[in-house]
């Protein structure tokens, strides 16, 4: 039957007929269920979400199941939340003329593992100067410091360390959804650098000379100034030069850890300076100079200073020694065993005339 229709029976007999009559009524089928369920994105890096989108027509009920439950309108939109695996989403949704399934898929890639960088300018310090730390990273959602730093941090940024007094080592690591990195930087606190000056002597008659001598640790170069001047080695020594006039001498030197600067007067006096002639102190016990002052003998034995060195040697040999400090020498006036030409001296002067 496929429209509406209506029926009548008539029925006779000796007493007469008698009829009724019935309509049929025919309703239309009822619809097929139709579902539409779609992911958007259907692919996401490990992390993060996605949003499920669903229409349906025909549908009374509608009922969740795989990565997701429970009942559902027929239509609506759902986000899936933080996603770190592969998920499946189905959806059944059912009406007078039956039931209609679909399902969505969404591909989860993996995170990208974090990378950081963390640096320090500079890298070494004089004690009680600070550096500055930088840090970056990727793929990362937070930072945290340890080591001889603390407390959160942002995934970039730069902080000072503050002054120091000793090296430091200092750590970050920052965390994403692919793991977490790590990195440290160490800022090292260089020794203070030390340098020493002498002059020896440091008072002299005019025209005379004196000799400088210096020597330094944890230092790189050393510069003088004042009456020198010029790069200098780190340790050395160096003659004034004949001088007439007093002079002072200031050598700076310059290390990771700092500069340091020393200065030495060598003083030219006018008036006789020599010690000579000395004479016994009244006890006997040592000599005294000149001046009444004691005399402190630095000496030397050249045994055969006079009767093997010509002259030109022998200049060379007292001016040499008078540099190192040497103010006395015990020599042979006359040899017969060592000496070339016996019994006369390296300038060829015979004895006792």
């Amino acid at each position: 039957m496929l429209s509406n229709s209506s029926y009548t029976l008539t029925c006779s007999g000796a007493g007469g007929s008698a009829n009724d009559t019935v309509a049929v009524s025919v309703n239309s089928a009822p619809g097929v269920p139709t579902l539409s369920l779609a992911a958007n994105p259907s692919t996401i890096v490990a992390g993060n979400s996605t949003t499920i989108t669903w229409t349906s027509a025909n549908t009374t009920a509608c009922t969740a199941s795989g990565a997701w439950s429970g009942s559902k309108g027929v239509s609506g939109s759902q986000n899936t939340g933080v996603l770190l695996s592969n998920s499946s989403y189905t959806l059944v949704c059912t009406g007078a003329g039956g039931s209609a399934s679909q399902t969505a898929s969404v591909a989860v890639t993996p995170a990208p593992a974090p990378t950081v960088t963390l640096t320090a300018s500079p890298t070494s310090i004089a004690s009680g100067s600070a550096s500055t730390l930088s840090w970056s990273s990727t793929n990362a959602s937070s930072c945290t410091a340890s080591g001889d730093w603390s407390g959160s941090k942002a995934t970039s940024g730069t902080q000072s360390t503050g002054t120091l007094t000793a090296s430091k080592t200092y750590t970050l690591s920052c965390t994403g959804t692919g793991g977490t990195a790590n990195q440290s930087a160490t800022v090292t606190v260089a020794p203070a650098p030390t340098v020493t000056l002498t002059a020896s002597p440091t008072s002299i008659a005019s025209g005379n000379a004196s000799t400088l001598s210096w020597s330094s640790t944890n230092t790189s170069s050393c510069t003088a100034t004042g009456d020198w001047s010029g790069s200098k080695g780190t340790s050395g020594s160096q003659s004034t030069g004949a001088l007439t006039t007093s002079k002072t001498y200031t050598l700076s030197c310059t290390g990771t850890g700092g500069t340091i600067s020393r200065s030495v007067t060598v003083t030219v006096t006018t008036g006789s300076t020599s010690p000579f002639p000395l004479h016994v102190e009244a006890g006997k016990r040592y000599l005294i100079t000149a001046q009444g002052n004691p005399f402190l003998i630095q000496g030397d034995t050249p045994w055969l200073l006079m009767t093997q060195l010509n002259k030109a040697d022998v200049d060379l040999y007292l001016n040499d020694r008078q540099q190192k400090g040497v103010n006395t020498i015990l020599v042979e006036l006359i040899e017969h065993y060592y000496s070339d030409n016996a019994p006369k001296t390296g300038m060829a002067m015979a004895p006792f005339w």
